[in-house]
């Protein structure tokens, strides 16, 4: 997942904002991965995601459903690459 400010494009990494997954009772805050400038996680898992991003200074995010299923020919759940826009207050 990477974010942005919707008003001037820039990113938003770090702490400055927390991404969270959840499908039914699962649920996890991803982690800021600095070399890609993305929040990671929920990986080598199948579900029917929603997620919610915070941050001071920007409205709540929720997402529609992000369906993440195994590959074709494999055991391994295909990457979901997903960009935001938040919204400043």
């Amino acid at each position: 997942v990477t974010l942005s400010n919707a008003s001037n494009g820039q990113a938003i990494t770090g702490n400055a904002a927390t991404v969270t997954a959840t499908d039914g009772t699962f649920s996890e805050t991803l982690q800021f991965n600095s070399p890609s400038s993305s929040y990671i996680g929920a990986q080598d898992r199948e579900g029917a995601y929603v997620l919610v991003v915070t941050g001071d200074g920007f409205q709540t995010f929720v997402s529609e459903t992000i369906t993440v299923q195994n590959g074709v020919d494999c055991e391994l759940v295909v990457t979901q690459e997903v960009a935001i826009a938040l919204q400043p207050d």
